[in-house]
């Protein structure tokens, strides 16, 4: 018979329950002999007025209400063994059928996870242990590199975005379409997964090579471009999509193969890109960029960043009127990093609502304290790429504003044109929110690779700032030179300002100013001082 592996802590905890019952029990025959050596003490010397040997004897033998006070102890210890024999049989017995209960539970979950869905009956499709566990079947086949299995995951982007705005109802509305036109797509060589939140696993055994992967990743894309309209609305769909292959010498397992293809829809999406393949420089870059970001988090809770400020030149009247925040990081080991290095690490949660929040503080903290002398004077801040989209910044600069008392005009933000793309819906309203407080929205990086003058159509942008490669290239390239002027005319006559950072020589400084360029900043205009100096340099540019 094979013995109930529960069943010997099921007697060790019945001993213990007896335990304590027959401990309670020894204490009150204990407190009731005490009690009979009192009253018999008393008796002796209220009767024969000395207490000795021959007198306790004495009235033990003539009092018959000692008689009885002397069977209490025996009564307790009786009584502490019944109640501890009761007591350990009822408590085994509550333990035996919380057992049985927790048992038929854990099958029932056992059950439930090896046979069932990961997102109810809704999606109706398998997990991620189900697709484990076929890939497992399949990598057990003997080879045939025709039959080579192949796995992509994919990430919907505004799958997250529209449960966090629109709630648990219109993200499950929207998650079934998707899962209907991806299973739509997929053939009999196929098994889709639902990987939860907003992943999904495709595996596929008909695909041999790399370039039949990227076909399957741009049908994915085709399937998912039309909008889905979901309570009337409609919702454009973005995916990245990692893609692992197996080859038919490499020794890896189905979670191996999961984790690469993990690997790589993970750089698709911090590299901005619909489609990435795994290869071995992915595991260092990924690795890198989610050590230097846990290093981040670390570094902001104890002050580890410092500040630079660079003052901006105004051509038109020759002042310095506004001054451009620049975080830096003095890593342990990597040396100095700046702002480009770390800024857009953090992409969701409370790591990016904390370096918005300490970048904003320290511009602002400082810039109320200059302004005492200087009450002109404004400042401009770079904020992380994913920040309009997963940070309530109308409300943070709402309130930071008031807390310095300062006047939105007084701050300007600048985002890049990714940053403007991220969830363009919910970066309109965030913008335009920032633009009634009359805080400044600048474009960076204007002229530059991956930046559309229709985004001054799409976004309600106050000011551009030039591209740094293209004003350097237009101080010896003609042709560069006069698309650099034609970015200014049309910015300008968009009533949108113009700046320029990065200027190096006294060439571009008047190649700017000949094109009608506002204002200015580089190490030949004035260099980048820590928060100590600038205070200084202020105060000597009020003297002069």
């Amino acid at each position: 018979m094979t013995m109930n592996p529960a069943t010997p802590n099921l007697e060790l905890t019945a001993r213990l329950f007896k335990t304590q019952a027959t401990r309670h029990a020894v204490i009150g025959a204990g407190i009731a002999l005490l009690t009979v050596v009192i009253a018999t003490l008393l008796a002796c010397g209220v009767e024969y007025h000395s207490i000795s040997l021959d007198g306790l004897i004495a009235v033990q033998k003539t009092n018959p209400a000692l008689w009885l006070l002397d069977l209490a102890p025996f009564a307790f210890a009786l009584w502490g063994q019944y109640v501890g024999s009761t007591m350990a049989y009822q408590a085994s017995a509550l333990v035996m059928d919380e057992t049985a209960e927790l048992r038929q539970k854990a099958s029932a979950l056992e059950y439930q996870i090896q046979h069932g869905q990961s997102d109810g009956p809704r999606l109706g499709l398998p997990n991620r242990r189900a697709l484990r566990s076929t890939l497992a079947q399949s990598l057990a086949r003997p080879d045939d590199p025709a039959r080579r299995p192949s796995v992509l995951m994919i990430e919907i982007d505004q799958l997250r975005d529209v449960d966090r705005i629109l709630g648990d109802e219109m993200a499950e509305d929207l998650m079934l379409v998707v899962a209907q036109r991806l299973q739509n797509m997929i053939s009999r060589d196929e098994v889709l997964a639902y990987l939860g939140h907003s992943e999904f696993g495709l595996l596929s055994t008909g695909i041999s090579d790399v370039d039949g992967l990227q076909r399957q990743a741009q049908r994915i894309h085709r399937v998912l471009d039309t909008p889905v309209s979901v309570s009337g609305m409609q919702i454009r769909l973005q995916a990245r999509i990692g893609a692992a292959l197996h080859v038919g010498d490499m020794k890896l397992d189905a979670e191996g193969l999961l984790r690469r293809a993990e690997v790589a829809k993970y750089a698709a999406r911090t590299e901005e890109q619909d489609f990435q393949l795994y290869n071995d420089s992915l595991e260092s870059r990924g690795a890198g960029r989610l050590s230097l970001s846990a290093e981040l988090h670390s570094t902001l809770g104890h002050e580890g960043l410092t500040l630079a400020f660079a003052p901006q030149l105004n051509l038109a009247d020759g002042s310095y009127r506004r001054l451009r925040l620049y975080p830096r990081w003095p890593h342990p080991h990597r040396g100095l990093l700046e702002e480009a290095d770390f800024l857009d690490l953090p992409e969701r949660g409370g790591l990016l609502h904390s370096l918005c929040l300490w970048l904003l503080l320290q511009g602002l903290d400082n810039l109320e304290r200059w302004r005492r002398h200087e009450p002109s004077l404004a400042m401009i801040i770079q904020l992380p790429k994913h920040s309009l989209a997963r940070v309530p910044l109308g409300e943070m600069v709402t309130r930071l504003l008031l807390a310095h008392d300062l006047p939105g005009n007084a701050l300007t933000l600048e985002f890049s044109e990714s940053t403007l793309r991220v969830d363009e819906p919910c970066t309109i309203r965030q913008l335009s929110s920032l633009r009634k407080l009359d805080v400044g929205i600048c474009l960076g990086n204007f002229g530059g690779a991956g930046c559309s003058i229709v985004s001054l159509l799409d976004f309600p942008i106050s000011e551009v700032r030039l591209s740094p490669a293209l004003t350097q290239r237009a101080q010896f390239d003609a042709k560069a030179a006069r698309l650099l002027g034609q970015h200014i005319k049309i910015a300008r006559e968009m009533d949108i300002i113009c700046g320029a950072d990065g200027v190096t020589s006294h060439g571009q400084l008047e190649l700017l100013q000949s094109l009608d360029c506002e204002w200015v900043e580089g190490p030949s205009i004035q260099s980048q001082r820590n928060a100590e100096a600038t205070t200084a340099w202020l105060q000597q540019q009020r003297k002069d």
